[in-house]
């Protein structure tokens, strides 16, 4: 079988967005004897925002059931896998001694959805941002400690390509929807306005009317709920809505 890592890079290079590219890991990891994944980061929502994210294809029943019972809070891959450096698999933390009586109720509840076992790769990024790619098959919990032992490397260096990759497409969309904030009339005037023109000047500019210009500017406004043109200025560009 062909390298997973060369054959993700070399398909994903097209992707131009993050649901293309989820496809692609989803097709690799499945030839590589993972049908079932899950991903959860934390994505640049705004300049100042940032908000959670899980892409995943777990059974329904088992996601339904993980969401509505808050198990990212309990569950041990998720939060011993914090600690851990280095991919492990899900025995390495669901088998562990010391577990508390909610995550062994969990445990049971996981085993009893068909979730027993997988690897995980936990991803620490910068100022501690934490994400994390998980993925299961068929195989018995010794024939994946045994797929860990030989594919452990290829593995990690799966997940932090995906990762790296999501990161830029999902702040890429982020910036576009922030950007459809205003249309595109309302982000030149807004730019205009940035560079100390008048409303005349701005549309001497565009070609427009001056009573044009100041409709499109307290349109602006309203849609970012300011009440003045400085305001707009400056939480236009904080938000992306607008370059410099």
């Amino acid at each position: 079988m062909d390298s997973i890592i060369i054959r993700f890079l070399d398909k994903a290079r097209t992707c131009q967005t993050f649901d293309e590219l989820s496809a692609v890991l989803e097709s690799c990891l499945k030839d590589f004897g993972f049908p079932l994944w899950a991903y959860s980061t934390e994505y640049e929502k705004s300049a100042h925002e940032v908000e959670p994210l899980l892409k995943l294809n777990f059974p329904d029943k088992w996601v339904e059931y993980y969401i509505k019972n808050n198990c990212e809070q309990v569950d041990p891959v998720v939060t011993r896998g914090k600690d851990i450096y280095h991919p492990f698999t899900w025995d390495d933390v669901l088998t562990a001694q010391d577990l508390s009586k909610r995550e062994l109720e969990y445990q049971d509840q996981a085993w009893s959805h068909g979730m027993r076992t997988g690897l995980a790769v936990p991803i620490l990024g910068a100022h501690g941002a934490f994400s994390m790619l998980s993925f299961t098959g068929d195989q018995k919990p010794k024939e994946m400690k045994e797929h860990l032992n030989a594919n452990g490397s290829e593995l990690l260096a799966l997940a932090f390509a995906y990762h790296s990759m999501a990161k830029d497409l999902l702040k890429g969309e982020a910036l576009n929807q922030r950007r459809k904030v205003l249309s595109v009339r309302e982000r030149e005037v807004v730019s205009w306005t940035a560079y100390g023109k008048t409303a005349w000047e701005i549309g001497e500019v565009l070609n427009i009317s001056e009573r044009t210009v100041v409709f499109h500017l307290e349109s602006a406004k309203r849609k970012l709920s300011v009440n003045n043109k400085y305001h707009l200025v400056m939480k236009a560009v904080s938000m992306g809505c607008v370059d410099l």
